[in-house]
């Protein structure tokens, strides 16, 4: 079933070459051949899983099967499901059905497709970008994380208005996210990085920073819970949330090997704002990274910062100017996360329990 899973990521590769090679077809078109499929083939596994398959899904039935509201704004304020989240269930348990499996093809459709428009919009190269996706396990959680998974599908809508600084449109957008997980609140800090003069200076700023707050974060979290005694309280004793420390350093060391890719290929003298703009998103992933050694929970913010982290992954790789150099650094990844995905499946299949896969039909 691993290798299964394994294929299937190579499967992804297979369609891109293929679909990009077609000669009649311009380039446009074949992007939204890939983008079409990929969403296919990304959205029906996560939609008509069985109540068995993620970590998080029998949680998020029983929640389901739990509910009797009376209308669609019968809301519960003492739930640790935020508002926004309650009311999208609230709607599919009244007006669609009240089958568990509702709730996961609902939420499914909305996260997968967000992602394929963000992916479609900014990647230069779609198939590789899909490969990333599924290769450094961001699918993985955003199947099984739903609240986290809809803030995140919801703030991809925020980004175009992050590029082009129209904040009224950026904050509104922020604030419906944090509507499905509050972690999102965070992202109100974002706009305040353009005040950042960019150089190649912000790259050791950033590396000082981080050491100095990973040096002190025992302190700062001893100020921080001083204030906020019971925050994450009901996920520090849960191991899929928590996250280990060895899956923690193998996804720190395969962001920053993709650092060093992105800053060797970035043009520190010429860029748009929006390049700027994903570069610190990339280093905003790796201090989350660093961080969540010492504390385990800030994981979760690192999954606002991995999708734009992807595309200037792809974009890097893409624009590599030797065939044979792009073709090398294509093989690396390839090799490097099927071996990666293989071993966390292998050895540690707690950490998303997709293995074994069944649909739930079965």
């Amino acid at each position: 079933m691993e290798l299964i899973l394994v294929f299937l990521m190579l499967l992804f590769i297979v369609e891109g070459v293929f679909i990009s090679s077609i000669k009649h077809l311009s380039t446009q078109n074949k992007k939204k051949i890939l983008a079409i499929l990929f969403f296919v083939q990304l959205f029906l596994p996560a939609g008509l899983r069985h109540i068995t398959v993620y970590n998080d899904t029998p949680a998020y039935a029983e929640h389901f099967q739990s509910i009797s509201p009376n209308n669609i704004f019968d809301l519960n304020a003492f739930e640790r499901f935020e508002i926004g989240y309650q009311i999208l269930e609230n709607i599919i348990y009244l007006l669609i059905s009240k089958d568990p499996v509702a709730l996961f093809f609902i939420t499914s459709l909305l996260i997968q497709s967000s992602f394929i428009i963000l992916f479609y919009r900014y990647s230069e190269n779609l198939w590789f970008t899909i490969f990333l996706f599924i290769g450094l396990t961001h699918y993985f959680f955003l199947v099984s994380g739903i609240r986290q998974g809809l803030a995140i599908a919801v703030f991809n809508f925020a980004i175009p208005y992050l590029f082009n600084q129209k904040w009224k449109w950026y904050y509104l957008i922020v604030f419906i996210s944090a509507q499905f997980h509050s972690s999102a609140y965070i992202l109100f800090l974002v706009p305040f990085l353009n005040f950042i003069r960019f150089s190649k200076k912000t790259l050791i700023y950033t590396i000082f920073f981080t050491l100095c707050t990973f040096l002190s974060l025992d302190k700062i979290l001893g100020i921080f819970y001083s204030f906020f005694p019971n925050y994450g309280s009901d996920y520090l004793g849960q191991e899929g949330i928590s996250e280990s420390k060895i899956g923690i350093f193998l996804v720190l060391l395969t962001y920053l090997i993709g650092l060093i890719i992105v800053v060797k290929n970035f043009n520190f003298k010429i860029f748009v704002n929006s390049d700027k703009q994903m570069l610190l998103f990339f280093l905003g992933n790796v201090l989350f990274l660093v961080l969540s050694i010492k504390f385990g929970i800030l994981v979760r913010y690192t999954h606002y910062f991995i999708p734009i982290s992807i595309v200037l992954l792809t974009n890097s790789c893409y624009r590599i100017k030797g065939i044979m150099d792009r073709f090398m650094m294509y093989l690396f990844w390839v090799i490097f996360l099927c071996i990666q995905v293989y071993i966390i499946l292998v050895y540690r299949p707690e950490w998303f329990t997709v293995i074994p896969y069944k649909f739930y039909w079965e």
